[in-house]
């Protein structure tokens, strides 16, 4: 590990470490939509007389909570796969080490899901504030649960001097220190990305930028820049507990350029939520500074994740198991067919677009 990331390692790790990280980076923006849009709902549900404000993000994020959930379970299972290519050992010895508490998370994300579509729903609508509360309170705690469950599994997956006595005392929780800073840093940066998703989901939904005003857009920038910063003093605080052995990697060439090109992102990011705060609308350049910013501090960190789990493992035999993986086939067709499904996935997002840009467009005439 002398080199940036993926390139000082053998072409088969490589090859599978930088596709891990392309997928795992779409699917950390549908989850960060879903992790903070929940936190959001349930914040705001339990406000007596929400303003205007609330309101406009609120009805966007019930309309579309559900459907961002389905998307963050699809994009999730392309980097499912590689994390067990590329960490087969480490990733099936914690799963094995958790049991029942880590395949807990799957019957609370088929309630969260669930309860996802009924807060949609008239009945419930109908119900008392405490009916909406506990409902939003369940879905919160429901991902909350899971992101907590995968950070603990991440974190036991490193831990390999502390299996054998795990699994001896027949444990089900794994207690770690660094457990807090890291699950911080993503649950507080997410509020970043899911803003930078709302601000597209405005221009792209027709006739709803109408309905934001200006204090609505100050209203998500404050929440963007509160997230950016606040996420930035966990991931540094995250960073100074790490082992020196593994912070040296994270601030040496392997991890170094991919650090700076985070926080360059959270700076970008800070930046365009700044100047779109103070126009109270965004604007093109606003825009693109906050989209390429999310993007890059995203990626950066994911990189910087890789490092730190790379840091922890037996190099040699994991990349004789990344040659042996490789050379048994099936990467090509995985490529072939994600880039076929992103064609057709975009493209039924086109013409879903068109058709209700037709429809309100065709709408005055017809009345």
């Amino acid at each position: 590990m002398s080199a940036p990331f993926p390139f000082g390692f053998p072409l088969a790790t490589a090859i599978y470490l930088a596709v891990y990280i392309v997928t795992l980076v779409v699917h950390v923006l549908f989850m960060n939509y879903v992790l903070a849009g929940s936190s959001y709902v349930l914040l705001t549900s339990m406000t007596r007389r929400p303003s205007e404000s609330t309101t406009v993000w609120r009805k966007l994020l019930v309309d579309w909570l559900s459907f961002a959930t389905g998307l963050a379970i699809t994009a999730g299972v392309a980097p499912l796969l590689f994390v067990q290519i590329l960490y087969q050992k480490q990733f099936y010895s914690s799963n094995l080490l958790l049991s029942h508490r880590w395949m807990s998370i799957l019957p609370v994300l088929l309630v969260c899901f669930y309860l996802l579509y009924l807060l949609k729903t008239n009945w419930l609508a109908a119900r008392g504030a405490l009916w909406r509360i506990g409902v939003c309170g369940v879905i919160f705690v429901g991902f909350s649960f899971i992101a907590w469950s995968w950070t603990e599994n991440h974190l036991l997956s490193l831990d390999q001097a502390e299996w054998a006595s795990f699994y001896g005392q027949g444990k089900m929780l794994y207690r770690n220190g660094l457990l807090p800073s890291r699950l911080a840093m993503w649950f507080i940066g997410a509020f970043a990305t899911l803003a930078c998703m709302l601000m597209w989901q405005v221009k792209w939904t027709p006739g709803l930028s109408g309905e934001v005003t200006g204090a609505a857009w100050r209203q998500l920038g404050s929440i963007a820049m509160a997230g950016i910063v606040l996420a930035g003093v966990a991931c540094a605080i995250f960073l100074a507990t790490i082992p020196a052995a593994t912070r040296s990697h994270v601030l040496g060439w392997t991890g170094g350029p991919y650090l700076a090109i985070a926080m360059l992102g959270a700076v970008l990011q800070l930046a365009g939520w700044w100047k779109l705060v103070r126009e109270r609308r965004p604007s093109t350049s606003s825009q693109a500074m906050i989209t390429a910013g999310c993007v890059a501090t995203i990626g950066g960190m994911a990189v910087i994740r890789e490092v730190v789990r790379l840091a922890a493992s037996d190099l040699p035999a994991i990349e004789a198991h990344h040659r042996e993986a490789l050379n048994s086939g099936g990467l090509l067709l995985f490529l072939f067919f994600f880039a076929a499904n992103a064609a057709v996935i975009i493209w039924c997002g086109v013409q879903v677009r068109r058709a209700v840009t037709g429809g309100l467009s065709h709408e005055p005439n017809s009345q």
